[in-house]
């Protein structure tokens, strides 16, 4: 069969969303000459993306798996049409363009995953992906290594993650249907997340059933495994009864937190924060610098002729970065009491981080 010049990128893009989604330097790609369909399996995640130029009418359930790192590094090379074949005893995969000829050990492979499935819930890409990639950017391996999807009603979209030191909260504001499959919550896989926002399409259509999630957008298909794992009661860490607040320019915190950067030796090391009023001071060591803050307490006994607004706390220099690369404009820092984590809200995104031991000061 030919697969021609126009085709070609396209079958390297799937062959690397399917490679980038499964990992490891051991993936093994179908190549489903019957069906039109390149797909990969795995203990846990499925994924299955339309090809139809690898569809050939003489090839009816010739399904052949290949490496997938191996036959990628073979397209790279190729500047025109391919022709690919299999020899009389389908153990091997030819491919032949220009003056270069290439052949790839293959074994048969099961049927892909195409399971069946009714009612779906139909999500916009650009609701579900933008909340999991926030969300994704605290997930963790372990026993955190799951996001929490749900409609709110009223609300919007939300994608929820923890790795046990910082809780994530991003949501994507609109009403959503109240469908089962969200309204629920989906518990998702760290790995399923991550393949989501690599899928093609626009449109989602999800659902569950006890075993599996499936998320099909016309062009592409994944199927996971559920997990098992339960998802922390994550409404109890983050601060309600605001004492205190103090709201600060994304951009400027950033930017203090590069020059920090310069003097750190461990991204991991700690920056002492010191709010008060109208500054927020950053120590790290070898280092210090001071932005503008605005604070505000809604503390009944607080006397502004003789009391100080002042909060000190100690947050990693990785964790701030992380958090405030995502934010655009004002960051507003809302503290319950000192003993309690600390809420950062930037619009709808919330990170809600506790604070490691404070120094005493001097003097």
């Amino acid at each position: 069969m030919l697969i021609e010049k126009s085709n070609v990128s396209g079958f390297k893009n799937s062959l690397k969303t399917v490679y980038s989604v499964l990992k490891g330097s051991d993936v093994l790609v179908v190549l489903d000459l019957g069906g039109g369909l390149l797909y990969g399996q795995d203990s846990d995640l499925d994924i299955a993306l339309a090809a139809d130029y690898l569809k050939a009418g003489d090839t009816d359930n010739l399904r052949l798996r290949v490496d997938a790192k191996k036959l990628h590094a073979i397209l790279t090379h190729a500047r025109g049409d391919i022709q690919l074949s299999t020899l009389p005893d389908k153990r091997l995969l030819r491919l032949v363009f220009g003056s270069s000829q290439f052949e790839l050990p293959t074994t048969a492979a099961p049927a892909p995953p195409m399971k069946a499935f009714k009612n779906p819930q139909a999500v916009p890409a650009t609701a579900l992906v933008p909340v999991i990639n926030q969300a994704l950017t605290v997930a963790a391996g372990g026993a955190y290594s799951s996001i929490l999807v749900t409609a709110v009603v009223g609300v919007g979209l939300r994608a929820v993650a923890t790795d046990g030191l910082r809780l994530i909260v991003a949501t994507q504001a609109g009403e959503p249907a109240a469908t089962p499959q969200l309204s629920a919550g989906l518990l998702i896989s760290q790995r399923a997340a991550e393949a989501i926002c690599k899928l093609p399409g626009d449109t989602f259509h999800i659902f569950t059933d006890e075993t599996s999630l499936v998320i099909d957008t016309g062009t592409a298909r994944m199927v996971a495994r559920k997990t098992s794992a339960k998802f922390p009661e994550y409404e109890k860490v983050i601060p309600v009864n605001i004492k205190r607040e103090y709201t600060v320019k994304a951009e400027e915190m950033l930017s203090s937190l590069d020059m920090l950067s310069s003097v750190l030796d461990d991204p991991q090391a700690n920056v002492l924060i010191t709010l008060t009023n109208d500054s927020a001071k950053l120590d790290v060591t070898g280092g210090s610098n001071t932005l503008p803050v605005t604070g505000k307490t809604y503390d009944p006994n607080f006397d502004s002729d003789f009391d100080v607004l002042e909060d000190r706390f100690c947050f990693r220099h990785s964790f701030l970065t992380t958090f405030f690369n995502l934010c655009k404009g004002d960051v507003v820092i809302k503290i319950e009491d000192t003993t309690r984590p600390v809420l950062f809200e930037n619009g709808p995104l919330k990170f809600v981080m506790a604070s490691g031991p404070v120094p005493s000061q001097r003097g």
